[in-house]
């Protein structure tokens, strides 16, 4: 064997040429450069060691370049590699070292072949490699900027609930800014018809104020002519017979009068101070008819000037006006006029004689709301609420009894008369003044007050509240006016 295969040049890379010879025979040398031949499964499958030779030729035959496996003369295996005789069978051994030779050609082909492809793979690792590396920087990259975007996204949508919140917020604000535009332009067209409408009845007033005014001139110079026609008329001798004859009449009305007042002080002090429902309707109609001619009455009371009988008759006005119906008041309207006219424009008594302008005629208009007794005045205040509708004359009587109650005096009568129920008619949304004007007396009621419970106690009813309600309905309320609504039930709210 190791003459029929020449292995001048033996293969250097063990790995190599384990690689190249999968099913052939293996050649390979150790550190040192030693030689070493292995059978592998191709050899083996070329050579047929099932029969041992029985002969030394037809051995030789079968090793023709391979490894011969035999037995002894009796059949016994064996392992060796066998040479034959040079001079028996150099033709065979040529033709196996040309086999040899062209096997190691090839193999070596396929060695350089696998070291190229080898080569080409390790190029090709490496540029995968770099191409992995480049990827994986730029899934670095690519993730760096995921999480720069999300964060950005995260900030834009917070921003984006800011403006979302802060539009809401001015979206309210406009809304609220135009319903007070509109209540504002409401008020605005309210004011300018009230307005329109008082230049109308200014120019009336103006038109009636000339006619009254020449009219007063004509009575003035009729007046003059008269006393100047009975200066020039002598007196007669009967004079005192006369005055002896209105005494004796005046001391029979004084005592009548005086009768009658007492009956009047007795009902309003045992049957009026009632409430409307305890008192019979018998004595509601009867008192109701009266009050016609208590118009009369007051007149003549205003002429004397008797206190104790201008209250009695005040009183009983009073508690006889409070229980009239809104059908009996319609029906009164023009008595409760003249009533109301003749409170607030009654004169003081003047001498005759005496030389006064008419600015002082004017300061003594007035007699009973500008009285020195506080009770009289209270109640010609509560009169006139209640029996005129002139909204100057009504405002100013507001302010006087406003000013009124800022003493402990005035709050007693204002609680003792019951006045918070006629003060309510005025207080309506339709008339902003009067409805201010009824709120600060209420308000001025609740300050500095003992007996702020009982007044308080007053306005728990029905109809106060009813009414107070019809204000926080209408949009057309003037903000400040809310305001004093609100702290005045404020104050009932903490009522135990």
């Amino acid at each position: 064997m190791a003459q029929c295969c020449d292995f001048s040049d033996p293969p250097t890379d063990r790995d190599d040429l384990y690689d190249d010879l999968e099913g052939g025979v293996k050649i390979s040398s150790s550190d040192e450069g030693s030689e070493w031949l292995g059978l592998k499964t191709q050899m083996a499958q070329c050579c047929d060691f099932s029969d041992p030779p029985t002969d030394r030729d037809d051995l030789y035959d079968d090793l023709e370049g391979g490894v011969k496996i035999s037995s002894s003369d009796e059949g016994s295996e064996w392992l060796g590699l066998k040479t034959r005789p040079s001079h028996d069978h150099s033709g065979r051994s040529n033709r196996s070292n040309a086999h040899v030779a062209q096997v190691y050609r090839e193999l070596n082909n396929i060695k350089e072949r696998l070291v190229r492809e080898s080569q080409l793979l390790q190029e090709r690792e490496t540029k995968v490699s770099e191409k992995e590396e480049t990827f994986r920087t730029i899934e670095e990259y690519l993730a760096q900027g995921a999480s720069q975007v999300k964060e950005q996204a995260n900030d834009v949508a917070q921003l984006e609930n800011e403006f979302k919140t802060s539009l809401k917020l001015k979206t309210q604000e406009n809304n609220r800014l135009r319903q007070n535009f509109q209540s504002l332009k409401t008020v605005n067209d309210s004011l300018r018809k009230e307005l329109m409408d008082l230049r109308t009845e200014h120019g009336k007033c103006l038109k009636q104020n000339d006619s009254l005014q020449a009219r007063l001139t004509n009575l003035q110079r009729k007046f003059e002519h008269d006393e100047r026609k009975v200066q020039s008329v002598p007196l007669t001798e009967d004079l005192p017979s006369v005055n002896k004859k209105s005494k004796a009449g005046k001391s029979k009305v004084c005592n009548s009068s005086d009768l009658l007042f007492s009956l009047m002080g007795w009902i309003s002090e045992t049957h009026l101070r009632q409430t409307s429902k305890d008192i019979s309707p018998s004595l509601q109609e009867k008192c109701t008819k009266m009050i016609p001619q208590i118009h009369d009455v007051l007149q003549e009371v205003s002429r004397r000037s008797d206190e104790g009988q201008t209250l009695t008759c005040l009183e009983f006005l009073y508690r006889s006006v409070s229980l009239l119906t809104p059908q009996q008041r319609s029906a009164m309207s023009s008595t409760l006029r003249r009533i109301g006219e003749e409170l607030y424009s009654a004169k003081e008594k003047t001498d005759p004689n005496s030389a006064v302008s008419s600015s002082c005629n004017d300061l003594r208009r007035g007699k009973f709301i500008r009285h020195s007794n506080a009770r009289l005045r209270v109640l010609s205040y509560l009169i006139i609420l209640s029996s005129l509708n002139q909204v100057d004359k009504v405002a100013y009587v507001f302010e006087l009894l406003r000013n009124e109650v800022k003493n402990s005096n005035g709050k007693e009568l204002f609680l003792y008369f019951n006045s918070t129920s006629i003060l309510l008619p005025h207080l309506k949304p339709s008339n902003k003044v009067l409805c201010a004007a009824v709120i600060d007396v209420y308000l001025q009621m609740c300050s500095d007050n003992p007996d702020l419970d009982l007044f308080l106690t007053s306005c728990c009813d029905p109809s106060w509240f009813h009414t107070v309600a019809l204000l926080w309905t209408l949009p057309s309320t003037p903000q400040k006016l809310l305001e004093k609504v609100s702290i005045l039930l404020q104050k009932i709210s903490k009522l135990k």
